[in-house]
């Protein structure tokens, strides 16, 4: 147990997650600001920032979600799951050679993003029931609990939910890139086990691309929007996906090797 728990420590999986990027930086970086460039022009081609920048305004007045919102949320959630997609199946092909495939990323992208899709509706009919249910009993605890107090209550439970389902997430988007056979719901079922006795590496690793994320952010609105500053911040956005998932799939590629070691002992003790 003690060297499982070693092999899995943060710190581990970190500098293997920089060896592999630094051994393939090159490719991981034109594959970056290829997917920016391309990010970039599609979402400004089908959205008009100034546009859904009035509707959330009028959103903030009167509380009316317009058409225009709701396709643009569409729109982006089914660019990014491509995207993401997309950077899975590059760091699955460089995992297992130095050379971009073509047809092996290609071939990967489709089933990534139903398992994308799958994950988000199976989650989404899982979650409403409990939202529902927390949000009774936070308007219970609203009336016994001061206003500011509730609302700090709600506020780092909403963190904390969305750092373990963001985890979980990532986990089980890199066991869906990896090369196996396993059924969905048996994936599902083993990315939740793998989160609750190995929790600690996938939360500190959320919690520092949430940091990231969030300085990009503020750099970005500092520039101003600019197409040229636009393709570099989402490129940037993009590498750090790619660090990202890059350490969720040596961390599922450690967790297996044990898991693999195991059986095998154990194997090894039913025959002698």
């Amino acid at each position: 147990m003690m060297d499982s728990q070693r092999d899995l420590s943060f710190t581990a999986i970190f500098q293997q997650t920089i060896n592999f990027i630094r051994n393939r930086f090159s490719l991981i970086a034109l594959s970056c600001i290829v997917l920016g460039l391309i990010n970039t022009l599609v979402i400004n081609s089908i959205i008009n920032p100034k546009q859904l920048m009035a509707e959330l305004e009028l959103f903030n007045q009167y509380g009316i979600i317009s058409d225009y919102v709701i396709r643009s949320a569409i729109i982006l959630y089914l660019v990014n799951t491509v995207l993401v997609s997309i950077i899975l199946s590059i760091i699955c092909n460089l995992s297992m050679s130095n050379k971009l495939n073509p047809s092996l990323i290609f071939s990967q992208i489709l089933p990534i993003c139903l398992n994308i899709l799958g994950f988000s509706v199976l989650y989404m009919l899982i979650c409403i029931p409990i939202v529902i249910l927390f949000l009774l009993v936070l308007s219970i605890i609203g009336l016994l609990l001061p206003q500011m107090v509730s609302l700090l209550l709600i506020l780092v439970i909403g963190c904390t939910a969305l750092v373990i389902y963001k985890s979980i997430f990532n986990y089980f988007l890199v066991s869906a890139a990896q090369p196996n056979t396993m059924p969905f719901f048996q994936r599902f079922s083993a990315c939740h086990k793998f989160f609750f006795q190995n929790w600690k590496a996938p939360v500190l690793m959320i919690l520092i691309s949430v940091i990231f994320t969030g300085i990009l952010s503020g750099i970005s609105s500092l520039l101003g929007k600019n197409i040229v500053f636009d393709v570099i911040s989402t490129s940037l956005a993009v590498f750090a996906d790619f660090f990202i998932f890059s350490f969720f799939y040596r961390l599922y590629s450690v967790n297996n090797n044990i898991e693999s070691t195991k059986s095998d002992d154990n194997n090894k003790l039913i025959i002698s």
